[in-house]
């Protein structure tokens, strides 16, 4: 699929539109977000290491911690698909509780 320029691109474009919206509800919840010129960017979360354990023991959600950037209290975030987005948004709501 890689070799498939036209579903690369839709591909893309699918991710960029959802970044948006994703991004904003992240800060509503309460999670500083850093924008990026890309379909991932990174978000505040406090200890990162042990933020990014809960998500994939207790919801099965994977995300990059920052650590090893340096930045220990950040994760990064891919945009998915809408229904894999809303289940991070779910998991990360229930997390700040």
């Amino acid at each position: 699929s890689l070799r498939d320029k036209n579903h690369l691109s839709s591909s893309l474009q699918k991710l960029f539109g959802e970044k948006p919206l994703l991004m904003k509800e992240l800060g509503k919840i309460g999670y500083p977000v850093i924008p990026s010129s890309t379909h991932y960017f990174i978000c505040m979360v406090g200890d990162a290491g042990t933020f990014r354990r809960s998500l994939l023991i207790k919801h099965t959600i994977q995300v990059r911690d920052c650590t090893s950037f340096g930045l220990p209290e950040y994760i990064r975030i891919c945009t998915r698909t809408p229904d894999e987005n809303q289940k991070l948004l779910t998991a990360m709501k229930e997390l700040k509780q």
